[in-house]
């Protein structure tokens, strides 16, 4: 288990980290896309609603 550890260390030698401000651009950009599509489905639920409303009653 220890050679285990060790050599998953090792392997961590050999990532390329992003930096600290590429990886807050890319999160924020996430949320972001994240939000849009929030208040886009929002939108077409509340639309989607409506129009039934108005076919129903």
């Amino acid at each position: 288990m220890f050679q285990y550890f060790t050599e998953v260390l090792q392997e961590f030698k050999y990532i390329r980290w992003l930096s600290i401000s590429r990886t807050v651009l890319l999160s924020a950009v996430v949320v972001f896309v994240a939000i849009l599509i929030g208040f886009m489905l929002g939108a077409m639920d509340n639309g989607l609603s409506a129009v039934l409303k108005t076919i129903v009653i």
